[in-house]
């Protein structure tokens, strides 16, 4: 049997279940590569994350919101998503549960990592302001190339105010030389209108003017209305092109009608030259939309990057 049909049949026993399978599945099992799709100007949808006729020096920067990530994540979804992830340096987790089931998740998650052949670590942030809207932000990475410097993930507490959840910021040292500062958000939902809550973010521009900065997250807004704020306010520039959020229900068989809003994005702002960016589409692996939503509701966006 090939792998993928392998993954399926462990995708659909998770359907059985409820997300609680004792099917086993090797750490180190591979996913079948998937044909990558073109899909809007600029950014690729694709089913692995490559740095493939790229410059050694590029690091992948991967931003994702796990949905709840917590206790409702099963062994077997840890170990899809390590897969998903194995070819990132860097790894933003929103939507992180602030139960304790919360920071034992990501710490599953690093362990499946390390399993992959590189050595990973990793930092859970303290639980956002807000409730009942409260979660936290993780960040994973690869400690051959980076180091999180100091060791700690820090809520923008001169977001409070502004936002339902304040972002997270993680700085880290890539190569032992350079500089980056990943800020993580995930504002508030469409009825909680989010537009206004990023139109107040050039009033902090100050805390976001000097060095490399990527900014990432679930946004619950299109980039055309984020591009102000970012573009205009902070100096930084968008690289996410395409939907990346599940439908509850497939609407047909067209091309990605699973897909719905395009709210994740990446952007930057600095030395930072971006080769690649990408929408990574797991839903093929998974055999199907309802199966896909037991590992998430958001596809995964990366991009491959040059940082000076």
């Amino acid at each position: 049997m090939s792998n993928h049909r392998f993954f399926v049949a462990i995708c659909s026993l998770l359907l059985l279940v409820a997300g609680c399978g004792s099917v086993e599945e090797t750490s180190n099992s591979k996913i079948e590569v998937i044909q990558t799709l073109q899909a809007y100007t600029g950014t690729e949808y694709v089913s692995e994350i490559s740095k493939n006729n790229l410059p050694a020096s590029d690091i992948v920067v991967v931003s994702w919101n796990a949905c709840n990530f917590g206790r409702k994540k099963s062994p077997e979804v840890i170990v899809h998503m390590a897969q998903i992830l194995r070819a990132a340096d860097i790894v933003a987790i929103e939507e992180v549960s602030t139960s304790d089931f919360g920071a034992q998740a990501v710490a599953k998650l690093s362990d499946e990592l390390n399993r992959t052949g590189a050595k990973w670590d990793y930092l859970v942030s303290d639980a956002t302001h807000e409730s009942p809207c409260k979660e936290r932000f993780a960040f994973l990475w690869k400690t051959a190339r980076v180091a999180a410097i100091p060791h700690k993930a820090t809520l923008c507490s001169g977001l409070v105010n502004s936002m339902v959840r304040e972002p997270a910021s993680v700085k880290f040292e890539i190569d032992k030389k350079i500089w980056l500062m990943l800020v993580s958000f995930h504002l508030a939902p469409t009825a909680k209108h989010p537009e206004k809550e990023v139109s107040e973010l050039p009033q902090h521009r100050q805390d976001f003017s000097d060095g490399n900065i990527v900014f990432v997250g679930d946004f619950n807004l299109s980039h055309d209305k984020l591009d102000g704020a970012f573009e205009q306010g902070l100096g930084a520039i968008h690289n996410i092109e395409g939907d990346t959020s599940l439908r509850a229900k497939d609407r047909g068989s067209a091309a990605r009608s699973y897909l719905s809003k395009a709210y994740d994005n990446i952007y930057t702002k600095g030395r930072i030259r971006v080769d690649r960016s990408l929408i990574v589409d797991f839903v093929p692996q998974c055999g199907g939309l309802k199966q896909a939503r037991t590992v998430s509701d958001h596809l995964p966006v990366a991009i491959v990057c040059n940082v000076q």
